[in-house]
């Protein structure tokens, strides 16, 4: 997914770092920007970008377009990635989960600290106190009368997903509660279409899937955000 050419450029190094692991497998970019190498589908639903200044690095709305990468998707089975991700290791056997599963994704369950309830502490500090948060604050509120405080974050710049039913039924009603509130933050409503999906068959995988740092174990490398692929006006 490219909007702008700074997250074409890192599209393009992530799709390099999948071929230097020497897998040839089919991909598309949808967008704003062509990424070399794959076929292209340019985007014609909502822009994703929007003017709040309020937070310039979070002006970026992925709601609008994630959610509708399941009906675009050319594919039975596919590997979504963000732009600002790099593969290090071998990626295949991350479809057999979808020998078993709907949707894949990375859910800390491992680690308390990762969970709804210890989001909501980290985000009650006074630092996190400005008008933007606000929205954000409401939103997580929400959604932990919906899920509960134990459920484990979800981090969705990694899916695998299949062609289904349930998955089909996910993916809209992603949509549907990323449009209760709008933000910057999709994965909250991405946990709430989870859990309002009847039949959909979850496949947690773990954190070295979609890790932040590079660790020995880590199999994609996701920068998650920083600012290095969210310039509108490159």
């Amino acid at each position: 997914m490219a909007f702008g050419q700074a997250s074409a450029t890192a599209a393009e190094c992530s799709l390099q770092s999948i071929r230097r692991m020497g897998i040839d497998l089919p991909a598309v970019s949808v967008g704003s920007h062509p990424i070399k190498g794959v076929e292209f589908l340019g985007w014609k639903g909502h822009a994703p970008w929007t003017e709040d200044e309020t937070n310039p690095d979070q002006r970026f709305r992925a709601g609008y377009v994630k959610p509708m990468l399941q009906p675009i998707s050319p594919f039975d089975y596919t590997l979504y990635l963000d732009a600002d991700t790099i593969i290090r290791k071998d990626i295949m056997p991350g479809f057999w989960f979808l020998k078993d599963h709907d949707i894949a994704a990375v859910h800390c369950d491992p680690h308390p600290e990762y969970r709804m309830g210890a989001l909501k502490k980290h985000i009650e500090q006074p630092i996190f106190n400005i008008p933007y948060y606000r929205d954000t604050r409401r939103e997580l509120d929400f959604t932990i009368s919906v899920v509960g405080e134990k459920t484990p974050i979800v981090n969705s710049g990694v899916i695998f997903f299949r062609k289904s039913y349930e998955t089909s039924f996910f993916f809209a009603k992603w949509y549907l509660e990323w449009l209760r509130f709008e933000g910057w933050e999709e994965q909250l409503a991405f946990l709430r279409a989870e859990h309002g999906t009847p039949g959909l068959k979850i496949g947690k995988l773990p954190m070295e899937w979609n890790h932040k740092h590079i660790l020995h174990n880590t199999i994609i490398w996701h920068k998650m955000g920083g600012g290095s692929a969210r310039d509108p006006k490159c």
